[in-house]
């Protein structure tokens, strides 16, 4: 069964290009450049998200006749990623197994646009690896929601480095993005480490990430407070002040009325 996609090519063209469930939509972004003979970095957005080039087009939540954008990147504005990877051992308690792990940590360096997400990262770092004859450390990941309690897996962890916030699965490094990060320009330094948990490690470790989260929002909120009652208090000391100048000036008019009647009795008396 074929499906159709119209894309909409740096807003003066549309072409249609029929397509299966599964085509990549890397593959579609290639035809379209061909097709046009355009050279350079080209994303794919819908409904003002970029895409991830990685899915299929059944996965991308784009339906059948939609319209995708395509947008050149802007290669001046792209963040440098540092990606540290830190093999972990199942030893990692012994010194000569750290010692090891040590001795084979890697360093991969992209650049990417501020909306890039995790997941996309992960994958590069992945693709570049297998390319190196390294072992495809994707594949053997499970899905934990199915996993028995003391089953160990292999799960993957990146961790900014800026504030030592830890994403992990999917779902997750699909969702941030460099910019939700809050990384626009710049270097952005990340460390890779894959570690063996069973389910409930992984969902103490879910929820300490989440204890985490709602510690750092409820900061954000306390200094948003603290910053109004900064504010409010300055506005009461204003109020304050201005209503102590209205009082003695009304005070000085007061006396001013009676000054001048006091005059004009004695003037009445003189007469």
């Amino acid at each position: 069964m074929f499906f159709e996609v119209v894309v909409q090519i740096l807003s003066f063209k549309r072409e249609t290009i029929k397509i299966k469930h599964d085509t990549p939509l890397q593959e579609i972004l290639n035809t379209v450049l061909q097709r046009n003979n355009l050279l350079g970095s080209y994303s794919l957005s819908y409904r003002n998200q970029t895409l991830d080039l990685s899915q299929s087009f059944q996965k991308s939540g784009v339906p059948n006749h939609g319209i995708i954008k395509l947008t050149a990147i802007n290669t001046q504005n792209k963040i440098r990623v540092e990606v540290t990877y830190e093999p972990t051992s199942l030893e990692a308690d012994e010194e000569e197994e750290q010692q090891k792990a040590t001795e084979n940590i890697e360093k991969f360096i992209y650049k990417v646009t501020k909306k890039c997400n995790l997941w996309t990262v992960l994958r590069s770092v992945n693709k570049k690896r297998v390319k190196l004859g390294k072992t495809d450390f994707l594949s053997r990941l499970e899905n934990r929601e199915t996993m028995s309690e003391n089953k160990k897996v292999l799960v993957p962890i990146l961790i900014f480095n800026k504030n030592s916030t830890s994403y992990s699965n999917e779902k997750s490094l699909r969702k941030i993005t460099l910019e939700k990060m809050g990384v626009t320009s710049g270097t952005c330094n990340l460390t890779l480490k894959f570690i063996y948990q069973t389910q409930n490690d992984y969902k103490n470790f879910h929820q300490k990430n989440t204890d985490q989260e709602k510690k750092r929002k409820q900061q954000q909120l306390n200094n948003s407070d603290m910053a109004f009652d900064s504010k409010s208090n300055f506005f009461n000391m204003y109020e304050n002040l201005k209503k102590k100048q209205e009082k003695k000036q009304n005070q000085k008019e007061i006396s001013l009325q009676q000054e001048k009647s006091r005059i004009k009795k004695i003037q009445k008396k003189l007469l």
